[in-house]
């Protein structure tokens, strides 16, 4: 009995949870590009609010049915999947951004690539799963739809079947390399230096390409290996697993070990065989390796390490990867190169779209560099991360827009073998040139008040008079946690002038990420410094001073109760506050995070001391008013509001860890159902994994109406290696003994026939 209401109370808990989502919002908020940006050199910016761009793969599939295959692109900084209708102009790059398309597709972490493996002319999904690899049927008809096909993507390995194993860092080459007609599929073996071919008997075995039958048949394609040490390739090596003596040799020159290679298979000589471009992680180079074997045994007989060697050869930092797809409607495909490195703060993320045009012939590719902003050129971008903040720069009454950041790459060096980079953040200045009413925006500059030179990391301006002389001060917050102070010199109703910066300012130290908003929080005239920080927290530091000389206190570490952590994705917050008031008078509180969700908050200023009503729902609308869905940009977001267009309704620009902004602008909300991604949730069976972090035991919970049978749990690392399989027993908690496993995050599925939960856990111990 106590267990069955245990399962009730549970389940009343999901189902009070989705309705408490469909709550009344305050405001809802449209996508919105109509606002002008000009660059420095006044040239319009025709995707200027597309959000930015930083470590892309690119894919084409016709999304809106006109015969003309569009662009998806995947980002790895977040996640992020954006995506670009072809107008299909000929000799032309002509893209248009559609926000709308990004919601067909499937939530996809790693990496994705768009395939098609039935053969029905229709590109299918084959993106990362932990452990492997997952594959999405694309069912479309009138719209576009994707079926789950298989969570895990398994292959005949000898003794039976398992899962092709991928890591994180790892994206594997997926072509018909036997020329059968289906697609095969290579990847690196485990963290070793070989590459293994899985192939598809699906036409052979069944006469259809309708199926995902795969068996590894090479543990050693091509004939060579890749060091650990670097990424040098050895050619002409012979399989380890044919030799146990060479095993040991090859062993000693490749240390047997590798993590982090991209993969692209493309015949660039017309002889019907696929050769192989490589990129590696921590180094900038595309490596070439030719072919010279058969269709059924490939040999890597050649290298070109500078590839390629005809043009600009690939330099980026790093760990780049190579998409081969026709982007200006000629015909012929052409080269897009991005770095896939996961680290926020080691690759390139400015001028790190590289396009080159393939000025050679269908057969015959010739890779011509065109651009190192491929679409990025064209948009809002200030490298690694993005965090807008207003203030009227040159005193003319318009709000301008300061963009800060984490910070563009500065240089490179390596420690202990692997890959640092040095960042410098910088202001981004876009002036206002548009009117009260129409905003427009022009980059002034993008190393605002010189901040480049004094080599901080992840500053977040602040803007308010602190010295009491009428002009508005600057106070910045900075990746430690501390704060910097320039002082206006300039005088009240004078275009700003910033001394230089007063490190360690009021000795404040919120820890790492300090996100400043100065506000007078409690109405006693004085200014009080709000402080959002990496924790997920806010922090007020309350002025006891005086209006020219000021005294900050903290007052409290947890202002309002907030905190924007998703246990479920990690255990930071990156909390970016922004207060503002609405048409009534009334202060609210939105803040970024580093899931990428807008939170907002009311009931502020009489309870200061207490906790504010937390309001779950900002919210988009998409073409019509019954498409609804959460904000998300990416993550490591960070909001700023205010009316630019005087219609008494707040708009919003987002920032976030791609570089980029989207804007949003305010509208009225309407009641509303629940948003679309929360319907399925009672729907399918429902898992709770507690505690987490955890220490020796894992708790698994069912929290579905009815008893679930047949439920596999599977644990496995950050490499994607299976650690643990379990079934679980129905109507009944499971306790997993987890204290045979080191310290660490682990991932894990519960999977019930096709329906699959997947998520990270934490292991602890004091």
């Amino acid at each position: 009995m106590k267990r069955s209401l245990t399962y009730w109370i549970l389940l009343c808990f999901c189902i009070l949870s989705i309705r408490s989502s469909a709550q009344m919002a305050d405001y809802g908020f449209v996508r919105d590009y109509s606002a002008m940006v000009l660059d420095s050199g006044l040239r319009v910016l025709p995707n200027a609010w597309n959000g930015g761009m930083n470590a892309c793969h690119f894919n084409e599939i016709d999304l809106d049915f006109d015969g003309v295959k569009d662009l998806v692109v995947f980002d790895k900084t977040g996640d992020k999947i954006t995506c670009y209708r072809n107008k299909g102009i000929s000799d032309s790059v002509s893209y248009v951004y559609v926000h709308e398309w990004e919601f067909l597709f499937p939530k996809i972490t790693g990496w994705m690539q768009l395939k098609d493996y039935n053969c029905d002319g229709k590109e299918d999904i084959f993106a990362y799963a932990p452990a492997g690899i997952q594959v999405w049927k694309n069912i479309s008809d009138t719209s576009v739809k994707f079926k789950l096909m298989t969570p895990l993507l398994n292959s005949w390995q000898g003794a039976g079947f398992s899962n092709i194993a991928l890591t994180y860092v790892d994206s594997p080459g997926i072509e018909d390399i036997d020329g059968d007609g289906d697609l095969d599929i290579l990847v690196f073996f485990g963290l070793g230096a070989y590459v293994q071919m899985h192939r598809n008997n699906s036409l052979e075995v069944t006469g259809s390409c309708d199926t995902l039958l795969f068996e590894r048949t090479f543990n050693c394609w091509g004939d060579f290996a890749e060091s650990s040490a670097s990424n040098e390739v050895i050619l002409d090596i012979e399989c380890p697993w044919k030799n146990r003596e060479a095993l040991a040799i090859q062993q000693q020159k490749t240390n047997a070990k590798h993590t982090g290679s991209t993969m692209l298979l493309l015949d660039i000589n017309n002889d019907t065989l696929k050769d192989l471009v490589l990129g590696d992680v921590d180094y900038m180079n595309l490596i070439l390796l030719i072919n010279n074997g058969t269709a059924d045994s490939a040999h890597m007989g050649s290298l070109d390490t500078l590839f390629p060697s005809e043009s600009v050869p690939v330099d980026i930092v790093s760990f780049p990867m190579a998409s081969y797809m026709d982007v200006n409607n000629d015909n012929l495909r052409d080269l897009l190169v991005s770095p896939f490195d996961p680290s926020p703060h080691v690759p390139q993320s400015y001028n790190s779209i590289w396009y080159y045009e393939n000025t050679g012939t269908p057969q015959v590719p010739f890779f011509s560099w065109k651009s190192e902003q491929f679409l990025q050129g064209g948009m809002i971008d200030v490298g690694t991360g993005a965090y807008p903040v207003i203030f009227d720069a040159d005193a003319d009454g318009l709000n301008d827009l300061i963009v800060s950041d984490y910070g563009y790459l500065d240089s490179t060096y390596y420690e202990f073998g692997f890959l640092k980079s040095i960042f410098r953040s910088k202001l981004s200045w876009y002036k206002n040139t548009g009117t009260t009413t129409v905003p427009a925006f022009t980059l002034v500059t993008r190393d605002y008040a010189q901040c480049s030179q004094y080599g901080y990391k992840a500053l977040i301006p602040a803007f308010a008079d602190m010295d009491g002389d009428g002009d508005e001060d600057m106070v910045c917050g900075e990746l430690t946690g501390t704060f910097l102070y320039f002082e206006n010199t300039a005088g009240a109703g004078n275009p700003a002038v910033f001394a230089p910066p007063l490190a360690g300012w009021q000795g404040v130290d919120v820890g790492d990420n300090a996100a400043p908003v100065i506000i007078d929080l409690d109405g006693d005239g004085l200014q009080d410094l709000v402080v959002g920080k990496k924790t997920g927290f806010l922090n007020w530091y309350r002025n006891t001073g005086t209006v020219s000389s000021p005294v900050l206190t903290l007052e409290n570490d947890s202002l309002g109760g907030v905190n924007v952590v998703d246990y479920a994705y990690s255990y930071t917050g990156y909390s970016t506050p922004c207060f503002f008031r609405d048409s009534t008078g009334l202060l609210k509180l939105v803040l970024g995070s580093e899931t990428g969700l807008i939170f907002y908050y009311k009931d502020i200023e009489a309870n200061l001391y207490g906790d504010f009503t937390a309001i779950d729902s900002v919210l988009i609308y998409l073409g019509n008013d019954s498409q609804v869905r959460a904000i998300s940009d990416g993550y490591r977001t960070s909001v700023c509001v205010t009316d630019w267009n005087d219609d008494q309704l707040p708009d919003a620009i987002i920032g976030n860890y791609r570089g980029g902004l989207s804007y949003y602008k305010g509208r009225t909300a309407l009641p509303f159902s629940g948003v679309e991604e929360q319907t399925e949730i009672a729907e399918k069976p429902v898992f709770t994994v507690f505690p987490n972090p955890c220490n020796d035991y894992l708790n698994i919970l069912s929290v579905s109406e009815n008893p679930v049978n047949d439920v596999l749990f599977s644990l496995f690392d950050i490499h994607g290696r299976l650690l643990m399989q379990q079934k679980l027993t129905p109507a009944s908690i499971n306790r997993l003994s987890i204290g045979q496993f080191q310290q660490g995050m682990y991932f894990y599925q519960i999977r019930k026939d096709k329906n699959i939960q997947s998520g990270k856990i934490v292991i602890s111990r004091p």
